[in-house]
């Protein structure tokens, strides 16, 4: 007599191993998530190294933006004084100025500094090898693992070129209805942020690690370096549907604000500031309407973490900070000379 599976024992022993994958597969995508999560920590942390070692070369930290006023000079001459009434605009920030330090020698000698960068993008050098290899290059470590969208795309019909999902933190604007959010036991004083460029695009604070029109020294974050965030990530997903923060890959307008092209620092036409973040609004929180009333340069920060988003600290020491943390200690952190040290606990 052969020896068999009756049916009742073959039902029996498929629905156990349905049950067993469908028990595997959360934590397969637990583990995946995880490794995500540490690959993007890895990123930015080799982003705030990289900017320790352009400091270390040139004694400072490579500019938010950098102030030269490429359309107020013949093409291939700007001004490089920092004093022309466009100056900024279609400049250079701190993406490419990086490139040498984290091992993209070959492409940063592609770029002329003489020349705009948004005339890579769609200007004179838009058509030529060394634009069309800067638009389409496609840098790893400067795109969040976890980026669901499109890596490099066009906007109404205009070639957009390669993103990057981390920024430079660009501090915060601190406002007279900001007091009534102190700690109630904090003695320190937060005036009106009043060091701020006036911009077309919204005002930047000058109090971050990156701001529009110069570049800090490590000496001048009097906060301390382990309480201070340098970088930080642009891509929340609250924002993915959200009319007028992301961008459509098929130039179908649902807006353009949140990931941006590393080649360029700021916009062309006003003041945008491209590779860098204040923190005026809660982490990974959309707005109550559609862009919620803030300017270009007060756009959301977060990511498409769960719970979070990655931030590497002045001294190069990489946190994931939670949803929940308090807003005031949030942008405290972000200020680079504010004399506020938040309690380790909060954080």
């Amino acid at each position: 007599m052969k020896k068999g599976f009756t049916l009742v024992e073959l039902l029996v022993v498929i629905a156990i191993i349905g049950m067993l994958v469908g028990l595997l597969l959360p934590a397969v995508q637990q583990a995946r998530g995880a490794a995500r999560r540490m690959q993007c920590q890895n990123q930015i942390k080799q982003i705030a190294l990289a900017c320790h070692n352009h400091e270390a070369a040139h004694q400072e930290l490579p500019p938010g933006v950098d102030g030269t006023d490429y359309y107020g000079a013949p093409s291939g001459n700007p001004d490089r004084t920092g004093k022309g009434s466009l100056r900024g605009q279609g400049s250079y920030g701190l993406f490419a100025n990086i490139l040498p330090y984290i091992d993209q020698m070959a492409l940063y000698q592609q770029i002329d500094f003489d020349y705009a960068a948004r005339e890579y993008q769609q200007g004179s050098k838009k058509n030529t090898a060394a634009g069309k290899l800067l638009m389409d290059t496609i840098i790893s470590a400067y795109i969040c693992p976890d980026y669901s969208q499109e890596k490099v795309g066009k906007i109404s019909g205009n070639f957009y070129g390669a993103v990057a999902t981390y920024a430079g933190c660009a501090g915060v604007k601190w406002k007279s209805s900001d007091a009534s959010n102190k700690p109630s036991g904090d003695k320190n004083k937060y005036p009106v942020t009043t060091d701020v460029e006036q911009c077309d695009e919204g005002s930047i604070a000058r109090n971050g690690m990156f701001f529009w029109g110069g570049s800090v020294k490590l000496k001048q974050v009097k906060d301390g370096l382990s309480n201070t965030f340098m970088l930080l990530e642009t891509s929340p997903s609250a924002a993915i549907n959200l009319k007028g923060y992301r961008w459509e890959a098929a130039g179908v307008s649902n807006g353009t604000c949140l990931a941006r092209n590393w080649l360029l620092g700021a916009n062309i036409h006003g003041k945008g500031l491209y590779d860098g973040r204040q923190l005026q609004l809660k982490l990974n929180e959309a707005p109550e309407s559609d862009l919620g009333g803030a300017p270009f340069n007060e756009q959301m920060v977060g990511s498409e973490h769960t719970d979070g988003a990655m931030f590497a600290m002045g001294d190069g020491g990489v946190k994931f900070v939670a949803n929940d943390i308090n807003f005031y200690t949030y942008r405290v952190l972000g200020t680079r000379n504010g004399e506020d040290v938040p309690p380790d606990d909060e954080y």
